[in-house]
């Protein structure tokens, strides 16, 4: 399936990095539709659009910059329709307006401002296309303040207009500089094109979009997380805005300096050799994922043993390294290409640990195991729970494994050679044993055990807790041994 891709010029963009970024997740797990894929340092979106447009996968997908919300919005969120197609025919190349945009951002005369007693004027745009980039975004407002489109709709606008606007910028790459002369794509007409045709988005309905500090985004669960902080110093909120006036287009914004930055721009952590390390540890801790891949490159605040040493911590690691194109705006720069990092990490859960314990049980006792054993099981706890084991069946020489039984979501795991059964417990942080017969129980499920309500509230849930405390206890351990011996390990044992 060929996708056509329309994004602005963007510092770090993965264009060219989608094939590589698919191959490495296809050969540690099978892409499916069902598939939850976070997106959360999503810049244009290239990456989200990719797997939900290709896969059918369901993305979550953020990051603090409004321009990106709103392009990230109109390709995870918002469908291509007939209304659309007739308001881009009917606005196109027709509409002029001097408004904000052009007083802040175009090239004239009658803009002529003074920095430090010199005159300078803000060379990003022709008048002519600013004009035209100011009629269109008082056209969409107006659409919208009067209900002629709907929030979909006017976010697919916005970032028709945002990813068009960046087309005629005179700029190498960011906004953090124009060109001395107008370069030739400066010099085209300003043409109003949508951002997308897509008649169906996957998941649409599904799909979230946040706007927020990725450090402050709620706990969220997902099958892949793909990270791709910024690697230098450069923050994205000074390089592009332009954008984000673009995008928030209100008279009270402040513009000020040669390159017309916001006042109150966001500073991201992630951008500081002193706070980016801290910062991505404090990130990763708060992400609950089956699967971790994340961009780095060897010119960045962080050292690639720096990198490793952290994420070595979550999980089993593959490090993938190429050469990759110097970014547009140091094509002086020697040498012409860096080298892309990319770290596929298998992460460390209470399923992976549990499946390990069951394969290296396996193992030991020399049993036939399914494949999926294999493929789901961690490098990391191998070792530690090999010693621990060895040294259980040492002090346990009763306990010898005949037979794997633990399919199908059975709640007997192994048969011993006497004919009694084995039931394998485990947690990786919270000291905890969850009974067999029901597993870890929802408010729902809990609800149905005791006859409760599903509209209980939680005051009224821990009255029930504490007037039935025995009662309690005593189906906890009813579902509990449902086998002759329990073996539970738990990470802080080994």
């Amino acid at each position: 399936m060929k996708i056509n891709y329309m994004n602005i010029n963007y510092i770090g963009s993965k264009k060219f990095l989608l094939d590589k970024i698919e191959h490495i997740l296809k050969q540690h797990l099978n892409l499916k539709s069902n598939l939850i894929f976070g997106d959360l340092f999503a810049g244009t979106g290239i990456v989200g659009e990719h797997f939900n447009q290709k896969i059918g996968m369901q993305i979550i997908s953020n990051d603090n910059e409004y321009y990106s919300f709103i392009i990230n919005y109109a390709k995870l969120k918002c469908p291509y329709n007939k209304k659309l197609q007739k308001i881009f025919k009917r606005w196109s190349n027709k509409i002029s307006s001097y408004g904000l945009f052009s007083k802040n951002y175009a090239y004239h005369e009658e803009n002529m401002m003074e920095l430090d007693k010199s005159p300078y004027n803000r060379k990003f745009f022709l008048l002519e296309n600013s004009k035209k980039i100011d009629g269109i975004r008082i056209l969409i407002e107006r659409y919208y303040r009067r209900k002629k489109i709907t929030k979909s709709e006017y976010f697919f606008l916005l970032a028709s207009l945002i990813v068009c606007t960046d087309k005629v910028a005179n700029i190498t790459s960011v906004y953090g500089a124009y060109l001395k002369n107008f370069k030739l794509t400066a010099r085209k007409n300003f043409k109003f094109l949508p951002i997308h045709c897509y008649l169906q988005i996957p998941k649409y309905d599904q799909n979230l979009i946040f706007q927020k500090n990725c450090l402050e985004l709620p706990v969220l669960t997902y099958d892949i997380c793909y990270l791709d902080p910024p690697y230098n110093n450069r923050q994205y909120s000074k390089n592009y805005a332009p954008l984000n006036f673009l995008s928030i287009y209100k008279n009270e914004l402040n513009v000020y300096g040669k390159t017309g930055l916001l006042q109150d721009s966001f500073i991201s952590s992630f951008c500081r050799k002193k706070t980016a390390l801290e910062s991505l540890k404090f990130l990763l801790d708060r992400i609950k994922s089956k699967y971790l891949l994340i961009s780095y490159n060897n010119e960045g605040l962080l050292t690639f043993s720096q990198l490793k040493e952290l994420f070595q911590k979550y999980g089993s690691i593959k490090i993938y390294e190429f050469p990759y194109k110097r970014y547009q705006s140091q094509k002086k720069a020697i040498p012409k290409t860096i080298k892309e990092y990319l770290f596929f990490i298998k992460c460390e859960t209470n399923e992976s640990l549990g499946v390990t314990l069951e394969q290296q049980l396996c193992s030991i006792n020399q049993i036939k195991y399914p494949q999926s054993l294999n493929s789901r099981s961690l490098n990391s706890y191998y070792l530690d729970l090999k010693m621990v084991l060895k040294q259980f069946f040492k002090d346990y020489p009763q306990i010898r494994l005949t037979k794997y039984l633990g399919l199908n979501q059975n709640i007997v795991d192994f048969l011993l050679i006497d004919g009694s059964t084995l039931s394998v417990k485990s947690n990786k942080v919270n000291s905890k044993v969850c009974p067999a017969r029901i597993g870890q129980l929802s408010k729902k499920r809990f609800f149905e055990e005791f006859g409760l309500p599903q509209n209980t509230n939680i005051k009224d849930l821990k009255v029930f807790i504490f007037q039935n405390i025995f009662q309690l206890t005593f189906k906890y351990y009813q579902n509990l041994f449902v086998s002759d011996f329990i073996l539970w390990v738990y990470k802080q044992i080994y």
